[in-house]
C-alpha cells in the first residue's frame, strides 16, 4: 500500500500496487482498514479483466440470501392466491345474492298471499 488514505468511516479508500497474474504491476484505489501503514500488504480481489473486485460471497451469505429469496418468493405467491381467493370469492357471493334476489323476486309473493 502506498500513499495517502481518504478517510470513510472505519475504511478508506488508499492507493496501492500489486501484481497481476501475467506479472505486469498495476496500480489503483482500493479499501483498507484504517490503522495500515505505508507497505502494509492487504488482500485484494480481481476480477477477469484484472479490476479490483469485491470478495465472492461466502457460502453461508449466499445460503442466506437464497433462503430469503425462497421465502420472499414463497409469501408473494401465498399473497397472490390469498388475493385471487378473495377476488373469486367476492365475485361467488355477488353472483349468489343476485340469484336470491331474483329467486325471491319470484318466490316472495306467494309466501306474502298466504
Amino acid at each position: 500500500m502506498t500513499g495517502e488514505s481518504l478517510h470513510d468511516d472505519s475504511c478508506s479508500r488508499v492507493q496501492a500496487r500489486w501484481t497481476a497474474a501475467n506479472g505486469t504491476e498495476e496500480t489503483g484505489l482500493i479499501q483498507a482498514n484504517d490503522g495500515l501503514q505505508v507497505g502494509d500488504r492487504v488482500e485484494i480481489w480481481l476480477d477477469r479483466s484484472g479490476g479490483v473486485t469485491r470478495a465472492p460471497v461466502s457460502s453461508t451469505a449466499a445460503a442466506c440470501e437464497a433462503v430469503l429469496a425462497a421465502t420472499v418468493g414463497w409469501v408473494g405467491f401465498g399473497v397472490l392466491l390469498a388475493g385471487i381467493f378473495w377476488i373469486y370469492r367476492r365475485r361467488l357471493n355477488k353472483t349468489r345474492i343476485s340469484d336470491w334476489e331474483t329467486e325471491w323476486r319470484r318466490i316472495g309473493p306467494h309466501w306474502t298471499t298466504l
